[in-house]
């Protein structure tokens, strides 16, 4: 008698350590789950933070990259070859500061004057009455505009007919 209570003991005892093995292994697959999730959201939060520091970096570097085009254009408008010597040098600069920016995610936002105007990527800094352009045509690029990926972080500056 005692061996079959005993079986019959160790039937139940052992249906109650499968379901605790059951339990712990449901556990820990949770657990394991929970820290993949985990890693994969501390990855993208890490992303996010490189990201907004390149912003930020990129925003100032802008104006810089603005004053370069600046002094291109007023070389231009001189002719000496001393000139064409430094207009050269400030080129080169400005290309080298370009790719730079570039490789960290900086495209410039393509426009053209007659391209229609786009609240969505173009800020209006002035309008102007035009015979040559029908209202809401891009007159005058002001100042370029720029998407770090796919997030606009300055808009292309413009002057629109009106």
């Amino acid at each position: 008698m005692k061996k079959k209570n005993q079986i019959n003991h160790s039937d139940e005892e052992l249906k109650k350590l499968n379901m605790r093995i059951e339990e712990l292994e449901n556990g820990w697959k949770r657990t394991q789950a929970d820290f993949v999730n985990f890693q994969k959201r501390t990855e993208k939060e890490k992303m996010g933070l490189i990201k907004y520091a390149n912003k930020e970096l990129i925003l100032e570097l802008l104006p810089i990259l603005d004053n370069f085009s600046r002094a291109l254009n007023s070389t231009k408008i001189q002719k000496s070859d001393e000139l064409n010597t430094y207009s050269e040098g400030i080129k080169q600069i400005k290309e080298q500061l370009e790719r730079v920016l570039q490789n960290n995610g900086l495209k410039e936002i393509p426009v053209n004057t007659g391209d229609e105007f786009n609240p969505e990527i173009h800020e209006a800094v002035m309008t102007e009455e035009s015979d040559k352009f029908e209202t809401d045509k891009i007159i005058e690029i002001m100042e370029n505009g720029y998407k770090l990926g796919d997030e606009l972080i300055r808009p292309v500056k413009v002057k629109v007919a009106k």
